[in-house]
């Protein structure tokens, strides 16, 4: 078990630092601990780099994708062991922990708004209408932004209020972060229910707690890249590639995504798939 643990916590240092890469905004610092005072319970399976887990019906085998981009080995292993232990989470708490949906459908998902790109991707999207999970907020600039995201039609999800590790904080201070968001998106929709963890990951001490608040935990099973990938095509590509029935796509909300969405959008149809909201998946399994 102590061997587990110690993959565990360097599993979520490096994952976090390889996703902190790609954001576009300086998000505060986050006092460095030692020692998570949470710590998840499960058995990973290291280096597993795609594994597809039997679960209730009729909610397909969960899974993810992995990217068909040449990554780093450090980086494969990192990312295939969050895999792994997502999988499994999704696998564990069907009802709780969404990786994907079904049929030919797939939700494009933009995490870290808003921000000065908010406004060029809902452009980008058009008619389409898709997920944003935001971090935040306070302030005139985050109630505008939130605004037009919520005028077109977009859904809302959390994706905390400060953008921290949680696995780096006390329990009471993940609940306290998780509820501003929550309050602060209540302002400019009905109380949301998504909600996507910071660089994914959630402690199951913390997924019992969202259950009781009838939090619904989204990841993904189509990691686009864009937090690493400087090459617009290159990303548009590991997407296209990947792309499977009922795909929860990761995205962020950053100027390169909003200018390669177009082409990518082009691509998603014209491979015969609808581009629908989280909820819209979701709702399937409810």
């Amino acid at each position: 078990m102590a061997h587990h643990k110690h993959w565990l916590l360097t599993g979520i240092v490096t994952l976090t630092a390889l996703f902190a890469i790609g954001m576009t905004s300086a998000q505060p610092p986050i006092p460095d601990k030692v020692i998570p005072k949470i710590s998840p319970s499960y058995t990973p399976v290291p280096g597993a780099m795609l594994l597809s887990v039997e679960t209730i019906p009729p909610r397909p085998s969960p899974k993810i994708i992995p990217p068909k981009t040449t990554l780093t080995p450090d980086m494969e292993q990192t990312l295939g062991n969050f895999r792994s232990w997502a999988v499994d989470m999704a696998a564990r708490y069907p009802s709780s922990f969404l990786l994907q949906g079904r049929g030919l459908r797939v939700a494009l998902t933009f995490d870290d708004g808003p921000n000065s790109a908010t406004a060029d991707i809902v452009a980008a999207l058009g008619k389409r209408k898709c997920t944003f999970f935001m971090v935040g907020g306070t302030g005139d600039q985050w109630n505008e932004r939130m605004c037009l995201v919520a005028n077109a039609g977009h859904e809302l999800g959390m994706h905390s209020a400060t953008h921290p590790r949680f696995a780096e904080m006390d329990f009471s201070e993940v609940q306290a972060d998780i509820l501003a968001n929550r309050d602060a998106l209540s302002q400019i929709v009905k109380t949301p229910i998504l909600l996507r963890p910071p660089y994914g990951f959630i402690q199951e001490e913390l997924m019992d707690w969202c259950i009781s608040q009838n939090i619904l935990i989204v990841d993904w099973s189509l990691d686009s890249l864009d937090w690493h990938l400087q090459d617009e095509a290159a990303i548009r590509q590991n997407v296209v590639d990947s792309l499977h029935p009922g795909a929860i796509i990761l995205m962020h909300s950053k100027a390169q995504t909003a200018k390669l969405l177009p082409e990518l959008i082009r691509q998603i149809e014209a491979a015969g798939y609808d581009i629908v909201t989280v909820g819209e998946l979701a709702a399937e399994f409810q």
